[in-house]
């Protein structure tokens, strides 16, 4: 009895022992992920000696526009960074564009070439960025926004208030007759009492020639003050 509890714990004492040809296959396995990793080194070795060789080339050419800028073909995300490492590490400005695992690509500029807002933005769309047309599209869009807050500015003067820079009245006199003519005609009897009012007081007691009168004198009035307005708009836009 003693003997086979014995037999049994000793059973369970560690994991069941792997066949030889598992073993053989883990040992395979390790040796293929060995050499995956040393080549993978050895690609990552040569790539960068090719970047430093393409990096020393672009940096002997001729400074000028032509030779400003260097574009690499798409290529992995690994080998994007070592791009971008060597790059900004050679004195150069880095940007990557396109579309992951698509197109993304890496661009890098001399750094007297530095690329503005508006020739990254033109990149990302795929688009040839034109320095001349750039400025040209500039000073069109900043003359556009003058004209608009000049315009603005001489709608807003338009708006305020009017107010006649000369005596209307004195001006137009002879036309529309003098102020005690015209307070005459529109006088008017104040009732002292505040209270009770008689039909008699209602009454309107001027005669149809002083009424007439008062009507002819306020058409005139009306007519005067339209033709000052309308001076006053010719010598603002004269001025």
């Amino acid at each position: 009895m003693a003997d086979f509890l014995k037999n049994i714990m000793g059973g369970m004492a560690g994991p069941p022992k792997a066949s030889d040809k598992e073993i053989a296959e883990r040992k395979k396995a390790r040796e293929l992920a060995k050499k995956i990793e040393i080549r993978n080194k050895q690609e990552s070795k040569e790539f960068r000696l090719e970047i430093d060789k393409r990096l020393d080339t672009f940096l002997k050419l001729p400074i000028g526009d032509e030779n400003r800028k260097m574009v690499y073909e798409a290529m992995p995300k690994v080998r994007r960074a070592i791009v971008h490492d060597m790059s900004e590490t050679a004195g150069l400005v880095v940007h990557s564009f396109g579309v992951e695992d698509v197109d993304r690509h890496v661009v890098a500029w001399r750094k007297e070439f530095a690329p503005c807002e508006d020739e990254l933005e033109a990149t990302k769309q795929g688009i040839e960025w034109d320095p001349v047309a750039s400025a040209r599209d500039k000073y069109e869009a900043s003359k556009r926004q003058k004209q608009e807050q000049d315009e603005d500015r001489g709608r807003a003067k338009r708006e305020k208030a009017f107010v006649p820079r000369t005596n209307y009245k004195q001006k137009y006199e002879h036309l529309i007759g003098s102020e005690s003519g015209i307070d005459a005609a529109q006088v008017t009897e104040t009732n002292k009492s505040y209270g009770m009012v008689s039909a008699e007081s209602k009454k309107d007691k001027r005669t149809v020639e002083v009424i007439q009168a008062e009507i002819r004198a306020k058409k005139r009035m009306k007519l005067a003050q339209e033709d000052v307005s309308q001076e006053e708009d010719e010598d603002d836009e004269h001025h």
